[in-house]
Parts: C-alpha cells; structure tokens; sequence
C-alpha cells in the first residue's frame, strides 16, 4: 500500500529488512519518507517511487538522524537528500536506479560510508564539508572509475575510498 512517511519528532522506525519491506509513495508530489525532526533513526526499508523532483528519503532541518541498512530505488529525483542538515550518519544504504543518489546540501559534518550507489546521472553530490567514508571503509560507486580515477578499492570487495 503506497505511503507517505512523514516524521516531525523524534522517533526510530525500524523494517524488518529491506528486502522485506517496501514503502512507495503515496503520490507524485510526495517524498517516500520525509524528516523534519532531530535523532531519527530510520533502518530496514526500501523507499520508491517518489517522482516528480522528490526523493526516497529526504531530510530537511533535521539534525543527528541515522539512516542505515535501506535501499532507496526508482525514485525520479533523489534516493537519498540532506538539506539543512548536519551530524546526520549514513551508512550501509544501497541507493540504484535513481536519477541522482545521495544529496547533502547545506548539510556540513555528515559521514557517509559503505553505501552502494548506481544510478543514471551523479552517485553523490556534496555541496559542503563532509566525510566521504570512515578510513577503512568506503563507499561503492557504480561510475567511480570516470569520476574518481585515483579511488584506491578496498579488500577487493568492491567499495572505495576516495583520497
């Protein structure tokens, strides 16, 4: 059943897996999950279908969240987007067949790291100060070759860090 998730207070919402649950929006206009509140935590969800310029998740002044474990997919605009909003985590997120994946606009101190991207145009587009990955372990990109000539792969396991 298509929804629009929308969080405006503290909360933890927490799938049985991506693999197990998916959330589509409820209408063109909408973003999947949309949160406006600080110490979210979302984990074990696939978001799709957004369209019209919106995202799977979308973050939006909201502060220390921690999306992990999701897969964000097919959405027209955005998998992931952080706008306004800083000391947020993301990790362990596969974010494909999009149009861009991950967004950080004025979003400053977000470390993003293990996440999988492959989508039609940019897999990550920064606009501030953030940390690309943890050190150790990095991020995978579908078109990192092209963009990031000089990523050094890790374990052989397909993820990246970007010097």
């Amino acid at each position: 059943m298509p929804e629009t998730v929308a969080v405006n207070k503290q909360l933890t919402l927490i799938g049985e897996g991506a693999d197990v649950v998916t959330v589509w929006a409820a209408s063109a206009g909408d973003h999947v999950c949309r949160v406006t509140a600080d110490y979210v935590n979302i984990r074990g969800f696939t978001v799709t279908g957004a369209t019209h310029y919106q995202s799977g998740i979308y973050l939006i002044d909201a502060d220390q969240c921690n999306i992990s474990d999701n897969t964000a997919s097919d959405n027209h605009y955005y998998g992931i987007s952080l706008l306004y909003s800083s000391y947020n985590t993301l990790t362990s997120n596969t974010v494909s067949n999009n149009d861009y994946s991950i967004l950080l606009a004025s979003s400053n101190n977000t470390p993003y790291h293990n996440n999988h991207t492959n989508n039609t145009y940019d897999n990550a587009y920064d606009y501030d100060i953030n940390q690309w990955d943890s050190g150790f372990v990095g991020n995978y990109w579908s078109d990192y070759r092209e963009k990031y000539p000089d990523a050094v792969e890790i374990g052989g396991n397909g993820i990246r860090n970007i010097p």
